[in-house]
């Protein structure tokens, strides 16, 4: 399999409109947006993550409201969207209706699972703890790093000791495939609930201000909610 024919997945953070409320946005996002997105052929799998505050975390490093995940089949496949009629009668016309799209940023990845799950780093926890899975979730908890920097390459034991440090029930990589892309790579870290990773992060602060204070990058904390 050539890089071109392996699946990516792009990640596109949001901005507002500057005349549309907050709630407004969030609203919106979920429908009518996400209703016509279900029908775009190319896209596997789409889900919604929506910007949300935490005591341990109240100002995100970022003025997006949200980030959209849309995985796809191949390099090529994710090239096509745009031609795609559904997108171009429908979605397409609907983004500016609540997006600012002159402050897309967008970049198309692939995507590394570092941690599947909670026993890959605690295999002791409770029962629950390692029934959980994203896949099963209809919402969750995920804390975004987006890094600049390209020369940025963590290796798995070094990923997998953040997720040690914060409690972290899944992590995943994502790198971009092109150079010139803004954002060079992003990861993400999952927890079943606020009250869980609020409670992962007051247990070890400083490891999270050390995630916050990478060079180049920016956190962003939001509640995820799976489409399809």
């Amino acid at each position: 399999m050539t890089a071109t024919d392996a699946a990516v997945k792009m990640v596109q953070l949001a901005h507002p409109r500057a005349d549309i409320k907050a709630q407004e946005f969030h609203d919106h996002w979920r429908h009518p947006h996400a209703t016509l997105v279900r029908d775009i052929r190319p896209i596997r799998h789409y889900v919604q993550n929506h910007r949300i505050h935490s005591e341990v975390f109240p100002d995100s490093d970022s003025t997006y409201l949200g980030i959209a995940e849309c995985w796809f089949d191949s390099l090529a496949s994710n090239q096509g969207l745009g031609a795609d009629p559904q997108y171009v009668h429908h979605v397409g016309p609907d983004e500016p209706e609540f997006v600012d799209q002159s402050k897309h940023l967008i970049t198309v990845t692939t995507e590394q699972v570092v941690q599947t799950n909670r026993g890959d780093i605690s295999p002791e926890a409770p029962a629950g703890d390692l029934y959980w899975s994203d896949k099963d979730a209809p919402t969750y908890v995920a804390l975004w790093q987006f890094v600049r920097d390209h020369s940025v390459d963590w290796s798995r034991e070094e990923s997998l000791e953040v997720s040690r440090a914060l409690g972290a029930f899944r992590q995943v990589v994502n790198r971009s495939v092109a150079l010139a892309s803004e954002i060079a790579s992003v990861r993400q870290f999952y927890w079943p609930s606020m009250t869980i990773f609020e409670q992962a992060v007051t247990s070890n602060r400083p490891a999270f201000e050390a995630l916050r204070g990478t060079p180049d990058s920016f956190l962003f904390l939001t509640r995820a909610e799976r489409i399809f």
